[in-house]
């Protein structure tokens, strides 16, 4: 790798707390309610005063340039709200990595930011996260993990009983982290 790669990447890192949150004010207006940020300095080729800024080329994520790092947004609204950057990760909430409102933003650890994950694990029934269909035994089996070790729930004669083992299991366990099942979160959409 070419030495002033080398250095850019390792001065990017090194940034990435640099900006203060008095510079993140002065350069962009942060819109709690909406989870958008607009640009307040032309700081760059291609900024546009009032335009909205950043863009999610490179991952699911919100991500914002500023004087040539790069920076997720959900970060930066932590930054912009509370003055302090995040110690540890920032979850949405609602599972949906673009929607940056403030109230969809928590900060989390590791290990709670991945419970709160939506996708059921492969193979599960139904799209039931904690749900398996056992065929030897024509049962459905609930099982949760909770840090790092397996759990056992039961078998049970239908997915949603071995589903409803799992939900009580994963508010038991994991609180306000807990999130069930992509199609539960549907189910509550439309309510």
């Amino acid at each position: 790798m070419n030495v002033a790669i080398a250095r850019h990447r390792t001065n990017n890192r090194h940034n990435m707390r640099n900006i203060t949150p008095d510079r993140l004010r002065d350069i962009l207006d942060y819109h709690p309610d909406t989870g958008v940020f607009t640009w307040r300095l032309k700081i760059a080729r291609g900024v546009v005063v009032g335009n909205v800024a950043g863009s999610t080329r490179s991952s699911e994520y919100v991500r914002i340039v500023i004087d040539r790092c790069n920076y997720s947004a959900h970060r930066l609204a932590w930054l912009y709200m509370t003055g302090e950057w995040p110690k540890n990760q920032i979850d949405h909430i609602n599972g949906v990595k673009t929607d940056n409102r403030f109230t969809n933003l928590r900060e989390a650890t590791i290990s709670e930011n991945a419970r709160n994950r939506g996708r059921p694990k492969k193979g599960a029934a139904r799209g039931l996260k904690g749900v398996t269909f056992r065929a030897s035994r024509g049962k459905w089996e609930a099982q949760i993990m909770p840090h790092g070790r397996s759990i056992f729930l039961g078998m049970f004669d239908n997915a949603e009983a071995a589903h409803a083992a799992y939900c009580a299991a994963a508010e038991k366990y994991y609180g306000s982290f807990a999130k069930r099942s992509e199609i539960n979160l549907l189910d509550e959409n439309d309510k």
